[in-house]
């Protein structure tokens, strides 16, 4: 096989790293009218493969990330071979100075730029002229198809991810707060259909409040910002129907949130694509049958990162769940502590579930001095801080499970402190493991894959994980399925710490 550079691509891709020919190779032969799922573990190079493909495919090609952040990965990778569109909040607008999404030509004003010269119209043209289009999730889902013109191929990349994607994106959440000066708030225990035909009276009487904000020529204050805002979201309500919604008052807040991402499918993800391709490391036949797909080509790579390398170990301390008594959590303690003693000397991840038990750690631990941790508001800076340190320290966290990299020096060693069970008891929930009693499981799979590869990200890179929940004991072996092989592989039952192959 030629070169990625000889292919096209950049020249910086002068080789294909192994296994990657055969990942192409099922790309390009795989019929105009097909569904391909893909399990590329980290580090086999998947994002080379399906930009190739793209670029030598006929027609038009879509890619789906979970991220702007990876949209930017791929803009830095591939340049100008792509064509990346945000949504219109990462644009500012040159006229109002605020976000394209509150610029004037949402207040019905004709704009003299968003022919020519605003960025994301701008995107938008080029993107329905260019034969490879990255767009993230959201964007696919809050947009009509034809925004960006016809595909003939579509890629879901981090695949795995594509079900919550499709449940969140499509979630609407309102609160006290953002309707005080509209309606009454209303009271629990009603109904889905009072919820609604609330939500839609709220809807008329915000577009009651815009309109006389134009007409008092004011629509470019923080008032009618703060409209414009709660007027998209509750035009999200459009979409609900009442045979797949749950609607749930949850104190200062009412949510309405989709029950079944099979049911949404084909009216929101794939749209009528003929060629689809599903990508990720840990995406399975459970991603493909809750999405409501049939009829696909299944395959399984093989990693190409040393077992040696990214071992996962479970060491049996205790269950950690709400039953756990003073001296169960007072032993999971001792078993964090006793690892951390033993890393002294390199940069590790505590994966603690909630802040709570983060908190926990942090203060009564004696490796306090070592260990960082943050709030909601402060997870990227501190992220970045404990990415920055050149010291041996500890992030302690309930949520860099995804979304975060930490390859070579910046985690050489992580904990699962407890398997992330998702919570049972909301409606949608319920709605959920009503159809599916195994759903919960299925997502509580996908995290802990997915916390076990925050740490090694290529073939020379090394991370070990050590398990303490003894969930894991009875969940691995009932849900073996849920996990790739690849993983399958690298987990083992120890009662010793090994030796830190770093110590000095």
């Amino acid at each position: 096989m030629k070169t990625p550079a000889q292919m096209g691509m950049p020249e910086k891709f002068s080789a294909w790293r192994p296994g990657q020919d055969r990942i192409l190779q099922q790309q390009l032969d795989a019929p105009s009218q097909s569904v391909l799922v893909q399990v590329v573990p980290t580090g086999g190079g998947k994002s080379l493969c399906y930009m190739t493909a793209a670029l030598l495919s006929p027609g038009r090609t879509l890619i789906l990330t979970s991220t702007k952040g990876l949209q930017d990965q791929l803009s830095g990778e591939f340049g100008s071979l792509i064509s990346v569109v945000k949504g219109q909040s990462a644009y500012r607008c040159r006229v109002s100075g605020y976000p394209v999404s509150h610029g004037p030509c949402h207040w019905g004003y004709r704009c003299p730029i968003k022919e020519r010269g605003c960025e994301y119209y701008d995107a938008i043209a080029r993107a329905r002229d260019a034969k490879v289009v990255v767009t993230n999730y959201s964007f696919w889902f809050a947009n009509e198809a034809q925004v960006l013109g016809p595909f003939s191929g579509m890629v879901c990349d981090e695949a795995h991810d594509t079900v919550e994607q499709l449940l969140g994106s499509l979630s609407v959440s309102i609160r006290r707060d953002d309707v005080s000066r509209l309606s009454q708030f209303p009271p629990p225990g009603k109904g889905m259909n009072y919820y609604l035909a609330w939500g839609h009276i709220l809807a008329q009487r915000i577009e009651d409040k815009i309109a006389d904000k134009k007409k008092a020529g004011r629509v470019d204050d923080q008032e009618a910002v703060r409209l414009l805002s709660l007027k998209y979201k509750v035009e999200r309500l459009k979409r609900v129907r009442t045979d797949n919604w749950v609607a749930e008052h949850k104190g200062n807040v009412v949510e309405f949130e989709p029950v079944w991402p099979g049911k949404l499918t084909e009216s929101f993800l794939t749209r009528g694509i003929p060629r689809i391709l599903f990508t990720s490391a840990t995406v399975s036949r459970k991603t493909m049958d809750l999405l409501g797909i049939s009829g696909y080509t299944y395959t399984e790579y093989p990693s190409y990162l040393p077992l040696n390398r990214r071992p996962v170990y479970y060491i049996p301390t205790v269950r950690v769940d709400h039953k756990a008594g003073p001296a169960e959590i007072n032993s999971w303690l001792a078993r964090i502590e006793q690892i951390c003693a033993a890393r002294p000397d390199t940069k590790g991840i505590i994966h603690a579930v909630s802040y709570d038990r983060c908190k926990r750690i942090y203060h009564t631990s004696s490796h306090k001095s070592r260990m960082m941790t943050h709030d909601s508001d402060t997870t990227h800076l501190i992220v970045e801080r404990f990415k920055e340190s050149t010291e041996p320290k500890i992030l302690v966290s309930p949520s860099v499970v995804t979304g975060f990299d930490f390859p070579y020096n910046t985690c050489r060693w992580q904990v699962v402190g407890k398997l992330p069970f998702p919570d049972g008891r909301s409606e949608v929930m319920k709605a959920r493991t009503k159809i599916d009693p195994d759903y919960g499981m299925y997502l509580t799979a996908q995290a802990i894959v997915q916390a076990c590869g925050r740490g090694m990200r290529a073939p020379d890179d090394f991370c070990e994980t050590f398990i303490i929940d003894d969930h894991w004991q009875w969940f691995s072996s009932k849900y073996r399925g849920l996990f790739q092989n690849w993983f399958i592989q690298a987990a083992k039952r120890i009662n010793l710490i090994p030796k830190d192959p770093y110590s000095v």
